[in-house]
């Protein structure tokens, strides 16, 4: 008696999630920033440390209301006194003179001691604090 042995091969495809993402329409950033693509769509992150970004509701008028203490917990994504715009990215200047990076008009900032794999900061204050998203 000979047996035989039938070998059957299945290949499985898995649609790469990102790829069906589309870009977001402006790709243009400053240096600092970096546009990611990760499962649930793009993230702006702080380039090199791999920070998200945050904006805060009590900016207003294109003007950073997180000074002194709060610029301590929440730094300010600065930019160096000659930026310039690029795309939906502007530049504001603080209260204490420097010069800081706005998206879409609203102040960009970071969490200190935020985990890049794992960002802590949305809805922080009440839900003041948002993840920065295209």
């Amino acid at each position: 008696m000979k047996l035989i042995a039938i070998l059957t091969f299945t290949v499985l495809t898995f649609p790469a999630a990102a790829a069906e993402i589309p870009a977001p329409a402006k790709l243009e950033a400053p240096g600092v920033v970096a546009l990611q693509q990760e499962t649930n769509g793009w993230v702006y992150r702080q380039f090199p440390t791999g920070l998200r970004l945050y904006v805060s509701d009590k900016d207003t008028g294109g003007k950073s209301n997180c000074n002194r203490e709060c610029a301590f917990a929440w730094p300010p994504l600065y930019a160096e006194p000659d930026s310039k715009p690029t795309g939906d990215w502007t530049v504001i200047k603080r209260d204490e003179g420097k010069v800081q990076w706005a998206y879409k008009k609203r102040p960009v900032y970071m969490l200190f001691h935020d985990d890049p794999h794992n960002p802590a900061g949305n809805g922080q204050d009440g839900g003041a604090w948002h993840l920065l998203e295209p």
